[in-house]
């Protein structure tokens, strides 16, 4: 297993798993208990990983897009088409929100 994302919080740290299972990428949340611990310990925040070691560069240039588009997911371009159910989607939007298809990389803004 290795880490691809390092998240703020559980919430953050679900979505980027979410995302690269919709990807076809299987990844686990780690650490997402440990976030909350107080006290002599140092803080800890959940990561993600992928499963197959395999996966580990198609899961980072993921992860690169989404982090480039920041929290909101904020982009300049044109319109893109879901490639499964035909839904118009605006330019920030990196999944389909009528079937939850992922944008295709090669649609993706640079």
């Amino acid at each position: 297993m290795r880490q691809v994302y390092a998240a703020r919080d559980p919430i953050q740290a679900h979505f980027v798993r979410n995302l690269l299972d919709n990807e076809g990428i299987k990844a686990e949340v780690q650490s997402e208990h440990l976030c909350g611990v107080r006290g002599d310990l140092p803080m800890v925040y959940p990561s993600v990983c992928v499963v197959e070691d395999s996966d580990f560069e198609r899961a980072r240039a993921l992860v690169a897009e989404y982090e480039r588009r920041g929290e909101r997911g904020q982009a300049k371009g044109e319109l893109w088409q879901c490639g499964k159910c035909g839904t118009k989607l605006e330019p920030q939007f990196i999944q389909c929100w009528k079937c939850g298809a992922s944008r295709p990389l090669e649609q993706k803004q640079k």
